[in-house]
């Protein structure tokens, strides 16, 4: 039965590894305009914590990744940068067996930017004017798109570190992104 189990889960996520989109950059360069951020969590599940999975060690990672890339780093607690940019971690887990020694987990990465109803981006000339058209309702309640995201799942008894080798996989992905956008804006300009 055990068998039997971990077959379905490998095959439901190879399905949705083979499913999954590619980043938005690729499409749209978005990236570009990211110059600062933040790094935000959803709440780590109690079951990540329980086998050590530690929301300041992936901070710690997150943000020297990003600040060696050149994206200076914001406090997540500083009002000054309430609207500013933020790299959301979100880790979703479960243990997978009675011995609750194995892990099934997925992480989810992903830069999000609060968004603007069309009328209010002309008020603040930072942003650029490719821009998302939202409700004022939504803007009230503090919509924020997506404009990059991957993610993984995995299953291990490795654990806390094969969560945080996937987080630091996924952030690698964003850094070589972001880099790849930064350059492909540089030509374009060099033209």
């Amino acid at each position: 039965m055990v068998g039997f189990i971990r077959l379905a889960m490998t095959a439901f996520c190879l399905i949705c590894i083979l499913s999954a989109a590619k980043p938005a950059f690729a499409e749209d360069n978005s990236l570009r305009y990211l110059s600062k951020a933040r790094v935000e969590f959803e709440k780590i599940p109690p079951e990540a914590k329980r086998v050590g999975v530690d929301e300041h060690h992936i901070r710690a990672s997150a943000e020297l990744k990003l600040r060696q890339c050149g994206i200076e780093v914001v406090s997540p607690t500083d009002k000054k940068y309430e609207g500013c940019p933020y790299v959301l971690i979100d880790i979703t887990a479960l243990t997978c067996n009675t011995s609750k020694s194995s892990l099934v987990y997925s992480v989810d990465v992903s830069v999000r930017d609060y968004v603007l109803v069309g009328s209010e981006v002309k008020k603040h000339k930072s942003i650029p004017l490719k821009s998302f058209i939202v409700t004022p309702q939504q803007l009230r309640q503090g919509t924020a798109a997506a404009l990059w995201s991957d993610s993984a799942l995995g299953e291990s008894s490795r654990l806390p570190d094969a969560v945080y080798q996937q987080v630091d996989l996924l952030l690698d992905s964003l850094v070589r992104d972001f880099k790849t956008c930064k350059n492909l804006v540089a030509k374009e300009k060099s033209k």
